[in-house]
């Protein structure tokens, strides 16, 4: 699969459906504001790995269940998308972060 291939399957995904079971109280944050902000380190000690997001390869993923766990197994993300679909939820965060 090619990487355009790759990217129109997964733009078919977006936006999900929202879920009524979720509301909210107050407007949403405008979507440039949080997507220039990382706490994922794994990503980059720093907090703008949204400069690199372009190179960041989502295809092929996959999730490993390991460690003390009865049937130990890996799932390709695309199996658990189809297995489990995207939905819409609305969360409210309070930052906590500290620095020492």
């Amino acid at each position: 699969m090619t990487s355009e291939e790759a990217f129109a399957k997964q733009a078919r995904l977006y936006p999900a459906k929202h879920s009524p079971a979720f509301t909210r109280d107050r407007s949403i944050t405008k979507e440039a504001i949080p997507a220039q902000y990382n706490n994922f380190y794994e990503f980059s000690l720093k907090k703008d790995v949204w400069r690199y997001i372009e190179r960041f390869e989502t295809r092929p993923w996959q999730v490993e269940v390991a460690g003390e766990v009865e049937y130990p197994k890996t799932f390709d993300i695309d199996d658990l998308v189809r297995k489990m679909p995207l939905e819409q939820r609305l969360y409210r965060h309070r930052c906590v972060e500290a620095f020492p």
